[in-house]
């Protein structure tokens, strides 16, 4: 079976995107999504994004589902919905620049500010909604309850303890800020086990922060379902929703990111995240070898 799929990426978070507007959902085992976004072997990729027709046509413009590395589904992607928004705009689906892309978090709204003449780049900004930080809402079960806020509690793991500040973005989200700079910390070792903490019962993503000044931090991103990324949307704004909550930063600020630097500022309720989208490359590849 072959399959037609656009090469993808923003700040180096890369996707295999698969244009199934007009078409049924494609239907991919897990162990070939995890062969097709295994570099070296299959195309290579931090996540699966597929386009659907939207359920409610009237209102919205597409459907996307989101695919971890692992095969496992996302409700939300910063990154991967300016990539969408992008690739909306430059193949005709959509011919506004403001868009209602329907999500596993519920309608995300991006705009495309800017898109270069041969459509290959595109800064995009999406309204990525209100951070929630209500322990159900993310969920974290801290304690054995799941009532309250995470706002900077410790949390030990195998004799280490983190500082953790819990907030979703339509995912869940464990922020952590330190005083080293985070490439020093050993996310490898560390990314897995803060994910898989019984304290998350979904899961987490996991972010190490270090803040530079009230309007910069820096970041690396353990991604849940994906592991280590250059970029991370949705992270860079709960990072900045923490940040805010510890009082750590102002409402605006750059998230400096392994793969470049995302602008994030928390307007009224919504928080905004602006960035570059990229399409890399276009190519079809037969799935029956990756078996």
């Amino acid at each position: 079976m072959k399959i037609d799929f656009f090469k993808m990426q923003g700040l180096g978070n890369d996707f295999i995107l698969l244009d199934n507007f007009n078409q049924e959902r494609l239907k991919i085992e897990k162990s070939r999504i995890v062969k097709l976004c295994r570099r070296h072997f299959g195309i290579g990729a931090d996540g699966i994004l597929e386009i659907l027709s939207p359920e409610d046509g009237n209102l919205n413009d597409c459907r996307v589902i989101i695919y971890n590395a692992d095969g496992s589904q996302a409700e939300m992607c910063g990154n991967g919905i300016r990539c969408v928004s992008h690739y909306l705009k430059t193949s005709d689906i959509v011919s506004s620049s403001s868009q209602r892309i329907e999500t596993g978090a519920g309608i995300i709204k991006p705009e495309i500010l800017k898109l270069e003449s041969d459509n290959s780049r595109a800064e995009v900004r999406v309204n990525l909604g209100q951070p929630e930080f209500a322990s159900e809402e993310i969920p974290v079960d801290w304690d054995g309850g799941l009532s309250g806020e995470i706002i900077s509690k410790n949390l030990k793991v195998q004799g280490r303890s983190f500082t953790v500040t819990a907030v979703s973005m339509g995912n869940p989200h464990a922020v952590i800020f330190i005083q080293e700079d985070p490439d020093e910390f050993s996310l490898e070792k560390w990314g897995p086990l803060l994910e898989n903490h019984s304290s998350f019962p979904e899961k987490t993503n996991v972010e190490i922060a270090r803040v530079l000044s009230r309007e910069e931090i820096k970041l690396r991103v353990w991604e849940r379902g994906s592991g280590l990324t250059l970029a991370c949307g949705t992270g860079a704004a709960a990072t900045l929703a923490a940040a805010v909550k510890n009082d750590l930063t102002d409402k605006k600020a750059e998230v400096n990111l392994p793969g470049g630097r995302l602008k994030v500022s928390w307007q009224k309720q919504n928080i905004f995240i602006t960035g570059p989208s990229k399409i890399v490359y276009r190519g079809e590849i037969n799935l029956d070898y990756l078996e």
